[in-house]
């Protein structure tokens, strides 16, 4: 059943493809930029806080030159992903609302005695937008997890093989473990 709903769900954000596949290679774009922050505060920290003979403040510049580049870059392109997520779901929730409404009228007319007008304007209105919610919250907070997730593993395994190779073995192992507990604890 949950499958059957799932494919339900996903044939109704097929529709609208063109716009969720924009959202998502906007989103694709703009992860890296958002995950380079950590590393830019991290270099102007040392830049600034190095020994004195160190400390090159054309270096520390052009580190908060970057990093600024990299925010900038980072907020339009989030822009365009909530505007193209935003308007995909906007699409959705009017799609699905004539799709409800005509479903509705094909209804016998016992059914309009039976079923209170509040009901059914709360099917055309919270129901709809609800579900167009949920399909494009959740395409693009998975989309952004995975992807934050291997961005951050190939950097780890860049900066420092042999503790990404650690840090890579151990987070599995520690969500199996996690997700083993969960279930104990759920059924005691």
């Amino acid at each position: 059943v949950a499958r059957a709903r799932t494919a339900a769900l996903l044939a109704l954000g097929a529709r609208e493809a063109a716009w969720v596949g924009a959202g998502v290679a906007a989103l694709l774009v703009r992860l890296p930029f958002s995950l380079s922050m950590p590393l830019w505060t991290a270099r102007a920290v040392d830049e600034l806080y190095g020994s004195d003979e160190a400390r090159d403040m054309a270096a520390v510049r052009r580190t908060l030159l970057y990093m600024a580049a990299a925010g900038t870059i980072d907020a339009a392109l989030d822009f365009w992903c909530v505007f193209l997520f935003g308007y995909a779901q906007q699409r959705l929730v009017r799609q699905l609302r004539l799709d409800t409404m005509a479903a509705i009228l094909r209804q016998e007319v016992a059914y309009f005695d039976a079923t209170t007008s509040g009901e059914l304007l709360s099917r055309l209105t919270a129901d709809c937008e609800a579900m167009a919610g949920d399909l494009t919250n959740v395409l693009r907070s998975v989309v952004e997890a995975v992807v934050r997730i291997g961005w951050i593993a190939a950097y780890m395994l860049y900066s420092s093989p042999r503790l990404g190779g650690v840090a890579c073995c151990v987070v599995p192992l520690t969500a199996a473990v996690t997700r083993c507990y969960a279930r104990w604890l759920h059924a005691n």
